[in-house]
């Protein structure tokens, strides 16, 4: 199923040996309210983004005592002199989170 405006793909896949449905999204702030409403319990994200995309998500989530970091479990530095790109992966769960990590990193072998 395609969604135009918001570019979702969704299905369904066998991952560490449950069923999951899955979407990949391109919008990240979507992405992040997705494990607020239930829709996703971990958001994922393989390959270079910005930074700021990805903090905003990364606020409310500790705030609601959740988190996001890169897929080795390292944390995404903000600091005004760190690069804006964000590489190596990133893993974010509401609820899940040192579970979600450790499966992704061990499935993307970082």
């Amino acid at each position: 199923m395609t969604s135009p405006s918001a570019r979702i793909f969704s299905g369904k896949i066998d991952f560490f040996e449950k069923k999951f449905l899955f979407e990949f999204i391109f919008i990240s702030g979507y992405k992040a309210v997705s494990l607020f409403d239930g829709v996703a319990e971990a958001y994922i994200h393989t390959t270079l983004i910005k930074k700021w995309d990805l903090c905003p998500g990364h606020a409310i989530l500790k705030a609601y005592e959740g988190n996001m970091s890169h897929l080795d479990g390292t944390e995404i530095n903000y600091k005004y002199d760190s690069d804006t790109k964000s590489e190596g992966g990133m893993v974010s769960s509401l609820n899940h989170y040192q579970e979600m990590q450790a499966a992704f990193k061990d499935a993307y072998n970082v």
